[in-house]
């Protein structure tokens, strides 16, 4: 069996009983002036596909190593998944679903440009990186950003590559669930992280605690929801900071940590690296 063609493929390899090169002679350049007798709709697919044959590679998967590594996925063997840059229409959907207050609008272009792994089982670290190498891919490594200086207050144009932030993969010691011993009561607590679909439900969730409580294994080996539920409320707000911090810290992903001179004072400055809608646009 033949190796199947793209679009582009079928365009070079055009033949002169075609009927439009047979319309131009020797020519295989689609126009206006040898069309005639020709399928419409055949003919402007086929015109399309010629004037889109430089930017083919907008339809292309690259693969890409997970910080997890892979390992954290159920019947999942592959330490890698595909992302295909954001083709004008995804990013129209985008701008749509930020004008009509969709605050999904991440998860609408992770589901469009990764493969195969659904977006709500991702790791956090996971979906931060996938969502940096798409932005990569999309509108090249250079991301302009403006920070402004902590001692001056004067704003600073930055040019951060993308392609060159540190990764941090998984170590084969890692432990899925996390196990800690509270500040003040001095109980164990075990917690399983977080997936993308969590931080959704958290975000929306009314009780901060309930949300918490999903994440929360056991308290000195013990995984009944009612005891657990009155703890978290009678214990202390540091043990429950704790839990938080915890919860929300990933010792693997990317390093977004960024630091420069300001151009006005020298002084040098710190900052985490963030992102807005604007994030997934040329600037």
């Amino acid at each position: 069996m033949s190796e199947p063609k793209n679009i582009v493929d079928l365009v070079h390899g055009l033949e002169s009983k075609d009927p439009i090169s047979a319309a131009a002679g020797e020519s295989k350049v689609l126009t206006p002036e040898n069309l005639v007798g020709v399928p419409m709709d055949d003919t402007k697919d086929k015109i399309v596909a010629q004037l889109l044959a430089n930017v083919a590679s907008t339809n292309s998967w690259y693969p890409v190593k997970l910080p997890s590594r892979g390992s954290l996925y159920s019947n999942f063997d592959s330490d890698s998944v595909e992302v295909k840059p954001i083709t004008y229409a995804i990013e129209k959907q985008i701008r749509h679903s930020i004008k009509a207050g969709n605050s999904n609008v991440v998860d609408l272009m992770l589901e469009s440009c990764s493969r195969p792994l659904p977006v709500d089982v991702l790791t956090v670290p996971d979906k931060l990186f996938l969502m940096y190498k798409i932005r990569e891919f999309s509108y090249g490594s250079t991301y302009p950003i403006v920070s402004v200086c902590k001692k001056c207050g004067a704003e600073n144009s930055l040019n951060l590559e993308l392609s060159g932030i540190k990764v941090k993969y998984l170590e084969d010691t890692y432990e899925e669930f996390c196990t800690m011993e509270l500040p003040d009561s001095k109980v164990t607590c075990v917690i399983k992280p977080l997936r993308s679909a969590d931080i959704t439900e958290l975000a929306e969730s009314k009780d901060a605690n309930e949300g918490l409580l999903e994440h929360i294994v056991s308290i000195n080996d013990i995984k009944d929801r009612m005891i657990i539920s009155k703890f978290i409320e009678k214990t202390t707000i540091r043990d429950v900071s704790h839990v938080r911090e915890k919860l929300f810290s990933q010792s693997y992903g990317l390093d977004t940590k960024v630091n420069y001179f300001c151009d006005d004072c020298t002084h040098k400055n710190h900052m985490e690296l963030s992102f807005s809608e604007h994030f997934f646009s040329a600037s």
